[in-house]
């Protein structure tokens, strides 16, 4: 039987593989993975979750796609940043009603870390990815950053894989 999860994961795996990245998953726990990026990658890590469909809002000028950090991703989160860990972020934004219409965001650690806002405690952690038509970039939120002051972040994930 193969799982909805495989389907989003083999995007991103699919990309790894072709660019000789030799992924290795080293966890895995409801939607999310953490894979270990081959011998000669010096254990980069890729941090990699998914949704499988954006927000939908009456503007059809930009789509948003909206990721939940449980209590347990932020401390791996901040274990990562203690290890200072050489660690990419790659959010997944699927949008399972037309294909094409998805989109692979990466993510450095300062970029999450400043998202996030992780040494604030708080119930809920959020990341957004908002993708205006037509624009090269992904305007990135959440719990620690307003929409107004987004975070950009290149929409071509092909050449920021190639610097992990």
């Amino acid at each position: 039987m193969i799982r909805k999860s495989d389907f989003y994961y083999g995007s991103l795996l699919s990309v790894l593989i072709n660019k000789q990245k030799e992924p290795f998953l080293i966890a895995s726990e409801g939607e999310r993975r953490i894979y270990l990026l081959g011998k000669n990658n010096n254990g980069s890590k890729v941090f990699v979750k998914y949704v499988s469909k954006p927000t939908k809002r009456k503007n059809d000028i930009k789509t948003t796609w909206n990721f939940n950090f449980g209590k347990k991703e932020i401390a791996e989160i901040k274990k990562m940043r203690e290890l200072n860990e050489n660690t990419q972020f790659a959010l997944i934004c699927a949008d399972s009603d037309n294909w094409n219409d998805s989109e692979i965001a990466i993510l450095g650690l300062s970029d999450i870390l400043k998202c996030l806002d992780i040494d604030y405690d708080r119930e809920n952690f959020r990341v957004a990815i908002q993708l205006k038509k037509r624009s090269r970039n992904f305007e990135v939120y959440g719990t620690g950053v307003s929409s107004d002051r987004p975070v950009l972040i290149k929409k071509d994930y092909i050449s920021m894989l190639s610097d992990i």
